[in-house]
């Protein structure tokens, strides 16, 4: 709230026996910051200065305390402004409400500003906008939503914090992101679903689609609820996952959608230099120049992974080549100093499932 506002807190008694009882007139009140907020005996708080205060109540007849404080941050005009999610679509005559949140200066997080910012919308013959942040969809087309913080003039656009809501849109496919990625043993990750529109950006379906997975004993996955979409390794191998939409009869694995796949490697069993000549070749470079290197782990399962910042590079001539461990550039880069032939060489290190790992090249400067 600003200087000068006020906002009634309430306080609710919990019982052993299972009741809950509106305190609110017979407890004691009291702030953390009265300079900033304070609060009368009937529970009402006022903004005095910018900043924040928490509220707390006490049972005078008990001494016992509220466990769970109110914090109230006086604030002055936004900082940003800004409308979620982000991008959306709405069926005809369908209907959907935003959220507008708001960061301020001196204040950490973001605050939600849904019930005192104005709202606009771009066509309010395509989508209208009430006071509240509920957008209906009247007709077929593309609409940008706004909000604005009428003592300020701050807005969501300035902010780039508007909204973009499609109504009527034809889905024809869903994407899973991560497309591809490597999951180590017993943890986690969340997946996320797009709704991909015939015309339009993508748009988030995490929440409202219903996630499988092809190979649950290497990537398991919750379906649905709370956590629906977070992917948890097991033992090594691949896992495809799919996220379907049963309402609209759409899947990540038709046509137009897009599934994740989700590696998860075993051990690791070798290391292996590129470019890799075949046995008793080289690689060759010129004198001035450099050579990238690039250090890859196989591990069992079939999943590999690049590990140049991993591994140890090293020189058998470092007058002749030196060769970077990331400290004076980018992992494996070598430089080629002077003519001559030297072998480059790197140390994968042992791990609890696996001995140190080895590999070299020759390389040959002209």
């Amino acid at each position: 709230m600003g200087i000068g506002q006020t906002v009634s807190c309430h306080a609710t008694g919990h019982f052993s026996s299972g009741t809950t009882q509106d305190m609110t007139s017979s407890v004691t009140w009291s702030t953390s910051n009265p300079a900033v907020v304070s609060i009368d005996a009937s529970g009402k708080a006022r903004g005095l200065a910018l900043g924040s205060a928490t509220v707390r109540a006490v049972d005078p007849a008990t001494g016992i305390a509220s466990t769970s404080g109110g914090v109230i941050a006086v604030v002055g005009a936004p900082r940003t402004l800004k409308i979620s999610p982000a991008s959306v679509i709405v069926a005809l005559a369908g209907s959907t409400t935003l959220k507008a949140s708001a960061t301020f200066t001196g204040l950490t997080g973001t605050f939600n500003v849904s019930r005192t910012v104005q709202w606009s919308s771009s066509s309010a013959s395509i989508a209208t906008v009430d006071t509240q942040g509920k957008v209906t969809c009247a007709v077929r087309g593309m609409a940008t939503i706004s909000v604005k913080d009428v003592a300020s003039g701050v807005t969501s656009t300035a902010s780039g914090g508007d909204a973009h809501v499609n109504c009527g849109a034809t889905i024809i496919g869903i994407k899973v992101s991560p497309a591809h990625n490597i999951l180590q043993p017993g943890t986690s990750r969340q997946m996320h679903a797009f709704l991909i529109p015939a015309t339009g950006d993508p748009v988030d379906a995490t929440r409202d689609v219903i996630w499988t997975s092809r190979s649950p004993s290497n990537v398991s996955i919750i379906a649905d609820g709370s956590q629906r979409g977070l992917a948890t390794a097991g033992r090594p191998g691949r896992a495809t996952i799919i996220a379907a939409d049963p309402t609209r009869r759409l899947s990540s694995n038709q046509s137009n959608g897009t599934n994740g796949v989700l590696l998860v490697p075993g051990p690791p069993q070798s290391v292996t230099i590129f470019p890799h000549p075949a046995t008793g070749g080289s690689v060759t470079g010129s004198v001035g120049g450099t050579q990238q290197f690039r250090a890859r782990v196989a591990y069992q399962g079939g999943v590999t992974q690049g590990v140049n910042a991993q591994v140890t590079w090293s020189s058998s001539n470092t007058n002749l080549v030196s060769v970077s461990n990331g400290d004076d550039g980018p992992a494996g880069l070598a430089h080629l100093l002077r003519q001559g032939t030297v072998t480059i060489s790197i140390v994968f290190p042992a791990t609890a499932s696996s001995p140190q790992l080895t590999d070299s090249v020759q390389l040959i400067v002209h």
